[in-house]
């Protein structure tokens, strides 16, 4: 167990054996400031917590639900007891900024909390500082659609990725920067073996020049009738354009190519899932998935209407899953929107 952990610890549990006195003020020691902002927090928005104190002193934060006062052994503090909960570390320099987001959870308006730090001496062994106190109110907020806010993520649709412009992080400007590093191996829908003859067909796309002439598709949906290395068309119609750009979607946004252009590099798109506007049996499954059934469907080796639970009973068409890939890939087009199709897992 770390220092800061044991003190943590030890001030928690001292305070509990102090009687409660009247409060003379909670201004705090000079030199030992805590701000957090704002103070009035929407549901679902971040905020954030700035602890001002020498280097190498322990701070102690903690939080509470009533402002006290407590009397301690480090002097009066304005957080009441029970705590709610403490955290502790050592000062890397004279100021640290902390961010925080509140989940977007109904239940939580209304709540307010209360927030002082304590700080031993990095240079006086055995003394004790206080900070002021601060409150944090939480109120009622608007809480984004299936859990994004617009620019969490993005996609492209077909006609981005075949565009031709200049603009920096524009679809076409992606495409031509870092196709190859991210398709070392070319770009692949069908038939996971490939070109193979085995009358499972495959399309490849060799370059971003080749992805640019073959988006976009329209026609359509069905399986491809050949095996085809960079056609401008084929017989699968919309479906191979559309799982064309999911492809394309997906794998950029794995490689960390949208990371510039999105605020959230922790979520991935082949995780998330279809929660709406999609046939009922693709609900709950995740990009990755109903992509994987595209290719199934457009290489043309599975019975169809493609049996997706596994009852033998055939389920969704070519026509949905174009459908399904066509919302995921405007979903959050180019970052500016959210459709609200998607949910994270």
């Amino acid at each position: 167990m770390s220092l800061a952990v044991r003190a943590a610890a030890a001030l928690a549990a001292s305070l509990s054996f102090v009687p409660s006195v009247q409060a003379t003020g909670c201004t705090g020691d000079p030199g030992y400031k805590l701000t957090i902002t704002p103070n009035d927090v929407k549901i679902g928005t971040p905020f954030t917590t700035k602890i001002q104190a020498p280097p190498g002193d322990l701070i102690v934060l903690l939080y509470a639900s009533s402002s006290g006062p407590t009397p301690t052994p480090y002097g009066l503090l304005c957080v009441g007891l029970p705590l709610l909960g403490s955290a502790a570390f050592v000062m890397p320099a004279p100021e640290v900024e902390f961010p925080h987001l509140v989940d977007c959870v109904p239940s939580y308006v209304g709540f307010v909390g209360h927030v002082q730090f304590v700080a031993a001496s990095g240079q006086q062994p055995g003394v004790i500082h206080r900070s002021n106190s601060q409150t944090i109110k939480l109120v009622a907020g608007s809480c984004p659609v299936g859990g994004f806010y617009c620019g969490d993520l993005v996609t492209f649709r077909q006609d981005d990725w075949a565009g031709d412009d200049c603009g920096k992080n524009t679809a076409g400007n992606l495409r031509d920067d870092y196709f190859d590093d991210v398709f070392p191996n070319d770009l692949l829908i069908g038939d996971e073996d490939g070109l193979d003859g085995d009358g499972v067909y495959a399309v490849k796309l060799t370059s971003s020049w080749k992805v640019a002439k073959f988006l976009p598709q329209d026609g359509k949906s069905g399986a491809l009738k050949q095996d085809a290395t960079n056609p401008t068309w084929t017989a699968a119609g919309q479906l191979a354009g559309e799982l064309v750009a999911a492809k394309l979607n997906v794998a950029f946004d794995e490689a960390g190519k949208f990371d510039p252009i999105k605020k959230r590099d922790d979520l991935k798109l082949a995780d998330m899932l279809f929660a709406t506007g999609v046939d009922v049996k693709l609900i709950g499954l995740s990009v990755a998935e109903v992509i994987a059934l595209a290719d199934l469907a457009i290489g043309g080796g599975v019975p169809m209407p493609l049996d997706v639970d596994g009852d033998a009973q055939g389920d969704v068409s070519h026509y949905e899953l174009r459908k399904a890939l066509e919302k995921f890939n405007a979903n959050f087009a180019g970052g500016t929107s959210n459709d609200g199709i998607l949910v994270s897992p």
